[in-house]
């Protein structure tokens, strides 16, 4: 131990911090630890599935869909130059 005060008290500050630091850290690091674990525990995919799952179908009436054929129909044959 130095027996400079001035010395001696940089130490004393800068031990405490390091421990207050190592104590704050390793709580965190054992809190998210077994966060990780508990989420690890199940199955990690098992709602992947529901993601690209098929829409539900609507019913849509046959003017509706003879409607919208024709418009998409008309307008590409004008883009294409086919009238």
């Amino acid at each position: 131990m130095p027996r400079d005060p001035v010395v001696r008290a940089i130490l004393i500050v800068f031990f405490t911090l390091a421990i207050v630091v190592v104590g704050v850290f390793s709580y965190f690091y054992v809190k998210y630890d077994r966060v990780i674990v508990k989420r690890f525990s199940s199955p990690v995919f098992s709602n992947s599935a529901h993601i690209y799952a098929a829409a539900k179908s609507r019913f849509v009436p046959a003017k509706r869909l003879f409607r919208q054929s024709h418009r998409r129909r008309t307008a590409s044959c004008r883009l294409f130059g086919k009238e």
